[in-house]
């Protein structure tokens, strides 16, 4: 009950904002225009709201894996600058970050190299799945 009470409250307050959004993106419309505008905003709003426990989930499983992550890249060797996103930047001391990148691109595993001299030596790693991480770390395995 409490819950359905919450959504039409939200709803009240999205389709305010909606309106409002509405009367700036198109002011010379109509007001059945402005309507649907509101409506399909005030929607959206309340899909994502209701969303948060899969996202908080899926949050999670990207931040657990991240630190397994980061733990076997450091294993391996690997300097890992911190990181709070969801991808990090490592880099190794006895295989420089190009050749890094230049093995993976060849093996069929995606990763950002940077050619700036601050951070050359390094890659943005993108935190995928579970499978795909361990998959990497076997791969930079053999390379380092």
């Amino acid at each position: 009950m409490m819950g359905n009470v919450l959504s039409l409250l939200y709803m009240g307050v999205f389709l305010a904002a909606g309106a409002g959004l509405a009367r700036r993106l198109v002011p010379h419309s109509d007001v059945q225009e402005r309507v649907v505008l509101a409506s399909a905003f005030a929607t959206a709003l309340l899909a994502a709201l209701e969303a948060r426990a899969y996202y908080d989930a899926n949050s999670q499983k990207i931040q657990a894996t991240r630190a397994w992550t980061v733990r076997e890249l450091e294993r391996l060797g690997f300097t890992v600058i911190p990181s709070q996103a969801n991808f990090v930047l490592a880099g190794h001391s006895r295989v420089d970050g190009g050749t890094i990148y230049q093995e993976l691109k060849r093996r069929g595993i995606l990763v950002r190299h940077f050619t700036a001299a601050r951070i050359a030596n390094f890659n943005r790693i993108t935190i995928g799945s579970q499978d795909q991480m361990e998959l990497l770390v076997r791969t930079l395995g053999e390379l380092v």
